[in-house]
């Protein structure tokens, strides 16, 4: 069990990613482009979104809270 708890969420992210990236192939060109600093305020966000998902080990005791008891059936 735990091999699922530890390689669900990143096998489901590439998936959907692979699956973004072919549907993707064939679609109309742009038409206008995103603002730079929209698009850079947002790769920071999904930036730190993936680093606080993916490292168990960030030096931020509040990050460790609980706020419901651990157990499979959260899972």
């Amino acid at each position: 069990m735990r091999w699922l708890e530890n390689w669900l969420f990143p096998l489901m992210w590439s998936a959907f990613l692979l699956y973004w990236q072919i549907m993707a192939v064939k679609v109309k060109a742009t038409q206008r482009l995103e603002p730079v600093s929209s698009r850079v305020v947002r790769v920071i966000l999904f930036g730190t979104a993936i680093i606080l998902l993916w490292d168990p080990a960030i030096p931020l005791r509040w990050l460790y809270w609980h706020f419901m008891p651990s157990g499979y059936w959260l899972f």
